[in-house]
This record gives structure tokens, sequence and C-alpha cells, in this order.
């Protein structure tokens, strides 16, 4: 509001403003910063004066000290700091010829711009709020100003809000907040507890590329204090489903409302439009209660959220991108982009929407939510609960994530804890204990329902939760979208008994009023208590489709859904697995289905469960790896008869994709039309070092082709330049070049007739027809590859592992180094895929389906390539 004032301010110099303020004064301090503002504002008038004059002239406006002289007097021009302001203006100013228009426009901003130098903010404040009527007197006599001015300016000045109001309306909010938040943590995770403390680990999001491997999680809390300094900045935190994501944006949110910032809270479900006026609505709604408090007329309201936005005092934390149909995702980009612009931002997903996002809001700074270590699953679960025995019945991966350790603790305390395989049988004794309790406590009650009726009432939830899914509602559903399940049931009452007897997987609450809803019947909204609620219900439903005979239906509504739903996925697979008499002839039935059905969405839900299949039951798994020997004997004769060290990749074939991530999505079936050679290994020192000798590159040419001085803890590149001839380093001479660009792989290839593989022709060659999770299979083995849980810590020899290649024949194409493709992302601008990860990542880099990408100019010391060329 600063400017609304200066403007008035400045009309009104001719006036000698400053010293009728100061006559007018009662408070002895304003009188005084009057006094001193007066006493500089001779350069304000004086230059006021030299415009008024000038806009009565018509000659050619005067640029040099002379004409200002004849024209202003010289006295004016004794002042320095006039003739630097009065210079500057008119050397920054461009003008054809005499405009008073444009002229006086200036004149204003040059006015506006010296009083902020004179008239510090605290002092404006303060003078603002003492002479408020006196000012629009002035606004309404003042000569200069058009009617149209002095509505606006008179508008402005009645919605002016001071920086005390604003605080004020803050510090009552952020106190409200912190009360019914309070109230959240102890009703999610127990009264006095401290969900950052207790359960979450974050740490900066790690780029696989470059990375020196010793970067160790922080405590979240050790980063609190981080997050609040970088208010204005945009952070997203990422984390798999259960870490904890919600909990801790609450945290968040209690740090900033405890530190008197202003942080609003919202739920994609929340984010009906990107508009900035449904924005500024939402704002004015949220802080209702606080501006009813503070006693704010309601014409200011309107002026306090546009201070808000503008200056960028809300710090907006959004939860849950990854629950938005991918439909809707404008809406969100929007909202961001536009309606908040500049403030800060904070906001959670999936790592499988991450990329995504990224494409779309600029500036993001990833954090990634780690699940429990082993001291803190021994805090949660307590003396009561050993977690060594607790881990010999249940996997590791189950307990680490909080939302499962929740229903696993919950099953211990009632002594329900047998051996658990997956998260769908966790879920399934899960919700089989409430059922049990639900019957035991209408018997207490002298409430007679037959056994079967809770059954029935999880079939309707069951079919519910997947009809939300194919609308693309995820955890958040509008109750209307609930009607036709309560016809079904019969009774209003039993549908009300739908969801208190599910009350631990459902939370009844109106998202437009924050509060907890105690009825069905009250409250526009309904959500689920995690996701993963709505997507193992949703499965069971496609399990009943599949156990009834009703494939045609299962697939349709397969097709309907987006494999966004990877937690779907999981516990249908899983689901099905359990649940399967036959895992022989049930994964023959999916493995059939990959080559026959024509919908890719279909196909990648297949692909999930035949590998969760084989994954579970030694008959599936027996199945499937004849499969996968029947393929490499059918390769065979090719791989006998290489052409120097290539080998042949038969045309085909073959699938293409994965379940396992959102790049890698969906499976599609290709057919390769023309058959191609590939390297059996990547290119070595030996081979790159003569085509250095035979090209002779300049220096400029060599640095962008390769870092011969490239150096990582004990690795380095292994070639050197003696004078005018390139040598590789003793006994490394058939070990993978390193430290090659993308440029430098295309110009080796080039230059003998050869070319990199695109991705198409890298996966199949690393995987073959049916869709390998790894070259050598489906489980991950470290005596196959050279990654980091194999220990080896450097790069090896391409024939360290000669008796383990993949189906086609090729070597070591999982782990020791990535290699490069010839494909720009098109994700990405001027950035190249990568395949096959390397000795220094994990192992979930390694799988066949798995990308990275980087700069094409980037000289790793984990990079390397091999390439291809066509059959003659």
């Amino acid at each position: 509001m600063l400017e609304v004032f200066t403007l008035a301010l400045a009309k009104n110099l001719l006036g000698d403003i400053f010293l009728d303020l100061a006559k007018k004064a009662v408070d002895p301090f304003i009188k005084n910063v009057l006094n001193d503002v007066q006493k500089r504002a001779a350069l304000v008038r004086g230059i006021h004066s030299a415009y008024k004059t000038l806009l009565s002239k018509t000659e050619a406006l005067p640029i040099e000290v002379g004409h200002l002289e004849e024209h202003f007097g010289k006295s004016l021009f004794k002042n320095p700091a006039f003739v630097e302001e009065y210079m500057r203006f008119f050397t920054d100013t461009q003008f054809e010829g005499p405009d008073s228009g444009k002229l006086y426009a200036a004149y204003q901003r040059e006015v506006q711009n010296t009083v902020y130098a004179l008239l510090p903010p605290d002092h404006f404040e303060l003078i603002f709020g003492y002479f408020w009527d006196y000012l629009r007197l002035e606004i309404k006599n003042n000569p200069f100003l058009q009617p149209e001015d002095q509505r606006r300016i008179i508008n402005r000045l009645d919605t002016y809000i001071s920086s005390q109001e604003v605080q004020d309306i803050i510090d009552v909010y952020c106190q409200d907040q912190i009360k019914d938040l309070k109230k959240e943590f102890d009703k999610k995770i127990g009264e006095g507890k401290d969900h950052a403390k207790e359960f979450c680990y974050v740490e900066n999001r790690i780029d696989c590329l470059g990375n020196d491997g010793e970067g160790k999680p922080e405590p979240v809390t050790s980063i609190d204090d981080e997050i609040i300094k970088q208010q204005g900045k945009r952070m997203v935190f990422i984390g798999n489903a259960g870490v904890g994501k919600t909990l801790f944006m609450l945290h968040l949110e209690m740090k900033f409302l405890n530190e008197k910032k202003l942080a609003l809270y919202l739920h994609t479900a929340d984010i009906q439009s990107g508009e900035l006026a449904d924005l500024k609505k939402k704002i004015e709604t949220r802080l209702e209660p606080a501006l009813r408090q503070i006693g704010l007329k309601e014409a200011k309201t309107k002026g306090l959220i546009s201070q808000l936005l503008r200056k960028n005092r809300i710090i907006f934390i959004i939860d849950a991108y990854d629950q938005i149909d991918i439909s809707q995702t404008s809406i969100i980009h929007n909202f961001i982009n536009k309606a908040i612009g500049n403030a800060s931002l904070i906001i959670s997903t999936r790592p499988h929407r991450l990329k995504e996002l990224e494409t779309h809001v600029d500036g993001l700074q990833g954090y990634t939510i780690q699940t429990f270590d082993e001291d803190q699953l021994s805090r949660y679960f307590g003396a009561r609960f050993p977690i060594k025995p607790l881990l010999r019945k249940v996997p590791k991966d189950l307990v680490s994530i909080p939302l499962l350790a929740k229903l696993v603790k919950s099953l211990a305390l009632d002594g329900q804890v047998a051996q658990i395989r997956g998260k769908a049988e966790l879920f399934e004794r899960f919700t089989e204990r409430l059922m049990e309790k639900q019957l035991k406590n209408d018997r207490r009650a002298g409430v007679k329902r037959p056994e079967y009726f809770y059954e029935v009432l999880l079939d309707e939830l069951s079919e519910l939760s997947l009809l939300l899914l194919t609308k693309g509602e995820k955890q958040i559903f509008h109750k209307k979208n609930a009607r036709r399940f309560y016809k079904h049931l019969g009774e209003m009452e039993q549908a009300e008994l739908l969801i208190s007897m599910v009350k631990h997987v459902l939370d009844i609450e109106s998202k437009s009023d924050i509060k907890a809803i105690p009825g069905i019947s009250e409250g526009k909204t309904h959500q689920y208590h995690h996701a993963n609620f709505q997507e193992y219900f949703a499965a069971k439903q496609l399990v009943i489709m599949r156990e009834g005979g009703e494939a045609e239906k299962l697939f349709q509504t397969l097709h309907q859904l987006t494999y966004d739903q990877q937690e779907l996925g999981l516990f249908f697979s899983e689901l099905i697995t359990l649940q399967s008499e036959d895992p022989e002839s049930e994964i023959a039935f999916w493995h059939d289905i990959l080559f026959k059905i024509e919908s890719d969405q279909v196909r990648t839900y297949a692909l999930q469960v035949r590998d969760t299949l084989a994954k579970s039951h030694e008959k599936a798994r027996k199945w499937l790896e004849e499969i996968f020997r029947e393929e490499e004997r059918q390769n065979a004769f090719s791989a006998k008869k290489p052409e120097g060290n290539m080998i042949l990749i038969p045309k085909g074939e073959f699938l293409y994709g994965s379940y396992e991530h959102k790049d890698e999505w969906p499976v599609e079936l290709l057919d390769v039309k023309e058959a191609y050679m590939m390297d059996k290994f990547p290119v070595i020192n030996e081979d790159y070092c003569k085509f250095l000798n035979q090209t002779k590159p300049d220096q400029n040419t060599l640095r962008k082709w390769i870092d011969l001085d490239g150096s990582y803890k004990n690795e380095r590149c292994r070639l050197v330049k003696e004078e005018d001839l390139y040598k590789v380093m003793k006994n490394y001479g058939n070990y993978p070049v390193i430290y090659v660009s993308w440029y430098g792989a295309k110009a080796y290839s080039y230059a003998y007739g050869l070319s990199l593989p695109t991705e198409i022709q890298w996966e199949k060659a690393a995987r073959g027809r049916s869709g390998r999770r790894y070259p050598w299979g489906n489980v991950f083995d470290t005596e196959k590859c050279n990654t980091e849980e194999s220990g080896l810590k450097k790069v090896v020899s391409v024939e360290s592992y000669p008796k383990l290649d993949n189906p086609s024949g090729c070597a070591q194409m999982a782990g020791n180094i990535w290699e490069w493709i010839d494909h720009l992302d098109d994700k990405g601008k001027d950035r190249e895929v990568l395949r096959g990860g390397s000795w220094i990542n994990k192992q979930a880099f390694t799988l066949c389906t798995s990308h990275n990408r980087t700069e094409p100019f980037t000289r790793y010391f984990n990079i390397g390539f091999r390439c291809v060329k066509k059959v003659q």
C-alpha cells in the first residue's frame, strides 16, 4: 500500500503537505518524523516545479545543463542530487517529441520513487494511520487528479490494511490452527507424540549420477530450520504410499504456524480450479474465523488477501499431488504457476508422479521422505514386541512404512500377528479383524445380525472403491457418488453402518468445513483414512471379477484405469497370488494375456500379476523360468556365430516397458522389423584408445569427448596421453572405457560405421521377448552383476561375468557402467538417456527397463557405451 500513499503525497507536495501534516500532528514522535522528512523534501518539490514548467513548454525538451539553468534558474541546480536525478530521468526516457501525457506519467513515477527513498515504510504506517481522514480530503480536492484517479485511490485507501492488522490476523489464525492441528496429531499418532521425531527421515533427493554414495539421511527435525529459512522457495517431498507424507505436511504447517507464519494446507481435492478468484475465496473462507475475531471490516478483507498474495505472505502446503487424475493436472499446474505465483510452495507426491510435476513446475527442490530405520522400529513397537522376532513373521519392507507398521502393531496388540507375506495379506488380516470386533460389539449391544452381513458390506465397499477410481476420485469422494450403494443396502441405517464399521478405514469429514463431521448425513464428502485402503478394496473387486470368470468385464475395467494406479496393481497382483489354487494355470493365463490383449493398460497389470505369482509360488516360478530358458535355447544358435565381438539380435516382437516406474509405463508389445548386431561387451579402453590415435582430435574436441583427468575415489579414466600418443594404463585394456560423453560415444560409433542403440534396441537385447526384469531373469542376484550391493566398489573388466550373459548373448547389460542411448529424452531439453545402472547404483537401476537422463556433455566415472549396426 506504500505506493498509494506516495502517489497521494506526491500530488500534494506543491502544498507543502509535509509541513501541514507536521503542524497538525499531536504525537511528538510523528511530529519529529514529519519535520525531518519535510526538511529533506526540497528535492521532491524542486522536481515537481521543474516538471510543471515543462508541461507548459512546446519546444523540444531540454537535455543539457545549460538549458536546464535557462528554464529553471541556477539556484535549483546547485543541488547535485537534483541534477543527477534529472539527467538520469531524461537519459532513460526516450521521447520522439513533446508529449505532455508521457511526461506527466514519467513525472508521477519519478516523484514516487523519490518519496520511497525519503519515507521509510515504518514511518509511512504511522503517518498513514494518523492522517487517514485528512488524506482522503486532500485527494478529493487535488486538482492534479482526474475523478477516476480519485475514486481509485480512495477505494484503495478504504481497503487498506496496515502491517500490524495483517500480523494480528495471522497471529489469531496461527493460534486457532495450532489447536486444531494438535488435536489432529493426538488423534492420528497418540497424545504427546511428535510425528517428526518418531517417524520420518528426510534427505535431499539424490541423482543417481555423480552421487558419492555417502549421503546420509538427516532426521526431519534437523531440516526444519532450513525449511523455515527457505520461505519463498519451492519444495517437493517425495515418499511412497504410507510413508507419512500427509502427517509430515501437517508437521511443517505446525512449524510455520509456531513461527507466526501463515501456512495454508490444501489437499489437491480442495483445488477445484486454478483461478486466482477461487484462490482468494478459499483464503477468505479459511481466514474467516480470525477475521471475525479481529473485527475486520468487510471492505478491508479484499485488501488483506490481495496484500497477503502480493507480498508472498502465504506459504502454500499442497498435499497428495499423486492423487489427482491425470486429466486434471493442468488445474494444479495453473494453480501453482499462476494463482499462487511466487509464493512459497511445499508439495508432496508419490515418486511415480515426480517427473510429471517437475516438467510443469519450475524450481522445485526435492527431498525424499525415508522409511523407519531399525532404531525407530524398536521405539515404535516397544519392549512388548521385540523387533527381531517380529521381523521373522513380517517382512521389514512392511513394518518400515509408518502406515503399515500401525496396522501390524494393531494386529500385534490383538495377538493376531502370524506369518504375513505381503501388503495385501496385511490389509486382509486387518479388515477381517475389524469385522470380528464389530460382530462382538453387536452381540454385547444385543444387535442381531447374521455373520455374513459384514461380508456383504465389505463387498459393497469394494465395488464403490473401484467405481470411484474409474471416475478418477482418489481418497476423497463426494457423498452423492455413494448413493447408489446406499440404495443397494436397502436402509440408510445400514449405509451408515457401512461407514462406521470401517471407521479405521474411512474418515468422515466435510472438506467445506475442515472440522470432522460426526454423521454420514452431514457434510458433503467422505475421505478414506489413507488412499491405500481405497486401492485395497478396489483390488478386491477386481479379484471378484477374476474369480467369477468375468474376464471381459475385468479387462474393460483395467483398460479404464490409467496405470498411475501403481498401488492398485500391487494389491491386485498380491490378492490374485494369495487366492490362487492353481498357480501354474494362473501364471499361464496372465502370460498369455501379455501377447494377446490389445490394451497396453491391461498388459501392464498382467505383467505385474505374472511376476508376483512367479515370486510367490514355487511352481509358478519354475514355469516362468522354463519360458526364459526356452528363449535362451532359441537364441543360442545366433549367439554362437558372432561377427567379431558383435551378437545378432533377431527381429520379432517383445515386451517393452514395465509396471515399476512411471517412466517405464505402459507395457507394450513391440515388433522389431529388422534384426541388428550389438556389441557383446561395452566398448573397452583398448578400442577407444585406438580410435583416439586414429582421429587425433584437437584439445577442444578431446575435452568434449572424454575426460582423461577424470577421477573419483579409487576410480579414474584409464587412458593417458604421452606426447602425441594415447595409451591404456597397464592391465586395463579390457575394462570398459569411462568418462566418455554422449558426443564421444557418437564420434566413435560414426568412425566405424556403427551407431549407439536406441532404447528399443537396447531393451530387446537386454530382456528378450518375454519381459524379464533383469537380463538373467526375474530375481536380483549380486553374483550376476556389479552394483552397490555387490560390494566391489569399482568398475570391473567386461569379461568378469562370462557365463552369465542374457538371452541375446550380450554381457553386462546390468551394472558396472551406464550406457549411452542414441535417443534424445523427450521429457526434457538437451538430455540423453542412459541404461543399465552402474557399480555405485542400487539394484533398482539395473532393471532392464530402468532409465536415467543427463546432459550429453556429461563425462562421469560410471558412464560408457556399446554400439549396434544394421545386418548386411
